[in-house]
């Protein structure tokens, strides 16, 4: 397991020093320790889309935008519009929606409206079915075998309606 703490410990460390050096001198961005602070109003701040394209001349970036759909106005009006943005002009970023609720995603998305900025854009759907607790379990021990890592067996407790898996000891 120790193994397994210093191997995630070294990729975050290295991950981490890749965003520091990507998001150093641009306006708005403040990088100090362990965290990021985007001032998005005021002097000195910087917009979405002003943060996409700075990243854009620093190299190859994939912007993940988790449960996406769970924006709400006027927030998800400008993530359409830096999406749409970052389509058109950035040929350094792609952009990836995600989210647990298609239907929901979608619905942000509004690619078929004609008054979306994503409107007419291409997009490439990947829909995974949830996993069985059988699935999750192999995805896991899959994972930590990639990782070189042993870890204890896993267990499983039911709580409610949901399984949680944790290291059982």
């Amino acid at each position: 397991m120790a193994e397994l703490y210093e191997r995630l410990a070294d990729a975050l460390t290295e991950g981490w020093r890749k965003v520091k050096e990507a998001l150093k001198g641009v306006r708005g961005v403040e990088v100090m320790g362990v965290g990021v602070t985007i001032k998005w109003r005021g002097r000195d701040s910087i917009s979405l889309i002003g943060l996409l394209e700075e990243l854009n001349k620093r190299g190859r970036f994939v912007v993940v935008l988790d449960e996406a759909q769970e924006a709400r106005p006027p927030v998800s009006a400008e993530l359409r519009r830096a999406v749409a943005y970052a389509y058109d002009n950035l040929q350094n970023i792609t952009v990836v929606l995600s989210g647990s609720q298609i239907g929901l995603l979608e619905r942000f998305m509004a690619a078929e409206e004609p008054s979306s900025p994503l409107y007419g854009r291409y997009v490439s759907r990947l829909v995974l079915p949830r996993f069985s607790r059988e699935q999750s379990l192999e995805f896991l021990q899959l994972g930590f075998r990639e990782a070189g890592a042993s870890p204890r067996p896993l267990c499983w407790r039911r709580r409610w309606t949901s399984s949680t898996a944790y290291l059982g000891g």
